[in-house]
């Protein structure tokens, strides 16, 4: 583990990969990929009654990867017993469903980015430049250090929870309980805008997937996602 990924990790405490001691687990996630799910379900596992989720000043969950020193980060990803996962969105559809959440937010994209986009191809020309994570790529550290990690997608989102909670030992039937429960529908949706079913709507031309393509190439290398157009 290189000193920039130890750089990256620290950058950011409300990107930060998320550390349950208790579970021996630590988490990779990134924005508008799941991550109100997995937050949410990390408070329940941990007895965490927090109406925050994303805030981690005030979501309860802690300690963040981003917390420990240099030192104990690259040993933490070398110890073998320590599970670790990360959890990721085909990169169209994520970048979709921020463009709808964020791309459409005039002041968010003002106070963020210093520009409105006034279409979806104008986002794309954007976010090149922007830096901002609910557009940045999921591959937050080097490429190798995700081969020994447990991968899960948005697609199978709860057969990938049930596989990462049996390996540590939380998948106990309050668990099931909590993940049958109609309240997590609302935390699995792409917050209501329906992102994949506008993919289509969207990309009408093949030149807008290849840009993705291209920005998001890491991201389709790394985590496995076919290039193939809609």
């Amino acid at each position: 583990m290189s000193d920039d990924d130890i750089r990256k990790i620290k950058s950011n405490i409300f990107t930060s990969p998320i550390v349950l001691p208790k579970f021996n687990l630590i988490f990779f996630w990134s924005s508008k990929s799941g991550g109100t799910y997995w937050k949410r379900l990390f408070q329940f596992l941990q007895g965490i009654k927090k109406n925050n989720a994303h805030d981690p000043r005030r979501s309860g969950l802690i300690p963040l990867l981003a917390y420990y020193d240099a030192k104990d980060i690259k040993g933490m990803m070398l110890n073998s017993s320590l599970t670790k996962a990360v959890f990721v969105r085909e990169p169209r559809e994520r970048i979709l469903s921020s463009y709808l959440d964020k791309g459409t937010d005039k002041y968010f994209m003002r106070v963020m980015c210093r520009y409105i986009p006034k279409s979806f191809e104008d986002f794309l020309k954007i976010i090149r430049i922007c830096k901002n994570p609910h557009f940045e790529p999921q591959v937050q550290i080097s490429n190798h250090l995700y081969k020994n990690m447990m991968l899960g997608k948005m697609s199978n989102i709860f057969e990938f929870t049930e596989k990462v909670m049996r390996k540590i030992g939380a998948w106990d039937n309050s668990v099931k309980l909590w993940f049958n429960s109609k309240s997590i529908d609302q935390t699995t949706r792409p917050h209501a805008t329906n992102a994949t079913n506008k993919l289509l709507y969207f990309y009408k031309n093949k030149d807008l997937q290849d840009q993705i393509f291209q920005i998001y190439s890491d991201d389709y290398e790394v985590f496995n996602f076919e290039k193939k157009y809609f």
